[in-house]
């Protein structure tokens, strides 16, 4: 079994909404999440939190924000 790589924006986002509600199988949900932004880097990753916990709100952000977010 290999380390996860961490992902910053994942653990932000934990701690600042805590766990994903409302998703059928919330492990499966937070792979998918860290599978779609592995290929950021951690500085991107940051900023990408610094916008969603600011801007979005109490809720977790869709994949779609989330990939806006880390490409802007």
């Amino acid at each position: 079994m290999t380390a996860q790589k961490k992902n910053p924006l994942l653990d932000r986002l934990m701690t600042a909404l805590g766990a994903p509600q409302n998703v059928p199988d919330a492990a499966a949900f937070l792979n998918e999440f860290r599978r779609q932004t592995d290929a950021f880097g951690p500085n991107v990753l940051e900023k990408a939190a610094d916008y969603l916990i600011r801007d979005l709100g109490r809720y977790w952000p869709t994949f779609k924000q989330v990939l806006a977010a880390c490409e802007d």
